[in-house]
């Protein structure tokens, strides 16, 4: 009997010690549960506000978007915590240098939903080209308005970065180029590139050649101003896809006496009451089709050319295509500037 009851107590204590066991199991994993399906502290707030970023000049902007109308953004510029006794986010920030920006959003019910911590910095202001012709070269310079800017060029289409030309002074600009540069700035991001580039009929309009390269101006004894003239009028064919007009140098002697004439007789005819075109026959110059322009009182090259192109007839033989030579005079009379245009074929 003793035996027996020795042996049921030993049976006792591990069915007790299994009890036990199981119990603890069981509690393990009711408390796994428990903590499995605990939504964590603050999940909404690891949100980050949505935001965009422009560049206005020496400026760069900052928008801060909340996921709501009715929520509320604090934000601060110095890199410290925001909290609600911080600026209230109403508009876009703008900064001049580099400013980091820190923000928390909170909803109507005063709950943090979002924040955000970013930098954001200006760019560099970029290029202004600048055009100057000389002796038949279109010469182009750069300059940004940001102060210690260094500018880098290519001169093939392609976008300029730090290894391409460092620009150093006035660039030619030739037939068929493309000029793209960038301005850098130290502690600032590389401006927006510039880009320069001008048709054949522009860059010929623009230098005073042709498209073969040739010179437009063949008189060598035309005038500054009547050379502008011609510049101006091979501008406006040019903004139409128009070839230039040569500049012949018969042309301009036959032009120079219609001024003179049409100083004392402001007319499509000579004084002598003949028709305008028997000057060129007198100058013995071939022709199949010809025209005239005249105009008075205007001071300049460009006042004269404004006129003429606010008039149709005017602007007609300007811009014809029966047209490829053109001579231009300019005569001064009692304080009266008179201009003429004679063009041929």
């Amino acid at each position: 009997m003793q035996k027996n009851s020795a042996l049921n107590l030993k049976e006792d204590e591990m069915t007790n010690t299994v009890r036990k066991i199981t119990a603890l199991f069981t509690a393990f994993v009711m408390a796994a549960a428990i903590l499995v399906f605990i939504p964590p502290v603050n999940a909404s707030a690891a949100k980050l506000i949505d935001y965009s970023i422009s560049y206005s000049g020496k400026y760069v902007k900052l928008r801060l978007i909340p996921q709501s109308s009715s929520d509320t953004i604090y934000y601060t510029t110095n890199n410290t915590k925001p909290a609600k006794t911080s600026a209230v986010y109403k508009k876009q920030l703008a900064a001049y240098a580099k400013t980091t920006v820190r923000a928390i959003e909170y909803n109507k019910n005063g709950k943090s939903v979002a924040s955000i911590k970013i930098t954001i910095t200006p760019r560099a202001q970029k290029p202004v080209i600048t055009e100057t012709v000389k002796n038949g070269k279109l010469m182009l310079t750069l300059k940004s308005a940001s102060s210690g800017a260094v500018i880098y060029y290519t001169t093939d289409g392609t976008a300029p970065t730090k290894s391409s030309r460092k620009y150093t002074g006035a660039i030619e600009y030739t037939r068929g180029m493309t000029l793209k540069a960038r301005a850098y700035v130290s502690g600032l991001n590389s401006s927006a590139v510039c880009t320069y580039s001008l048709s054949d009929s522009e860059w010929a309009a623009a230098t005073g050649n042709d498209v073969s390269g040739d010179s437009i101006f063949n008189d060598p004894s035309a005038s500054e101003e009547t050379k502008e003239v011609v510049r101006l009028l091979n501008e406006e064919r040019a903004k139409r896809g128009l070839a230039p007009l040569v500049m012949d140098p018969m042309l301009d002697k036959a032009a120079s006496l219609r001024a003179k004439e049409v100083a004392g007789h402001f007319a499509h005819t000579r004084p002598d009451g003949s028709n305008n075109f028997t000057v060129l026959d007198e100058m013995n110059i071939d022709y199949g089709y010809a025209g005239e322009n005249i105009a008075g009182g205007q001071t300049s090259a460009s006042a004269v050319m404004s006129s003429w192109m606010k008039s149709t007839g005017h602007r007609g033989n300007i811009l014809s295509d029966n047209f490829n030579k053109v001579g231009i005079g300019h005569y001064v009379s009692g304080g009266m500037d008179y201009w003429v245009q004679v063009f041929s074929d």
